[in-house]
């Protein structure tokens, strides 16, 4: 699950997440932060 998927469950099943799948989630797709970085700089950059 990536760090959209996550978003929407959050807002949309946030009765069923629990802290430990959130966990998981973001220890597996912390890579996601680091391409929102780089498009956000190069959209600064215009």
């Amino acid at each position: 699950m990536n760090m959209v998927k996550l978003r929407n469950k959050i807002i949309y099943e946030y009765e069923n997440v629990t802290k430990e799948e959130v966990y998981k989630i973001l220890q597996e797709n912390l890579g996601d932060f680091d391409i929102a970085i780089e498009d956000i700089k190069r959209n600064l950059k215009k």
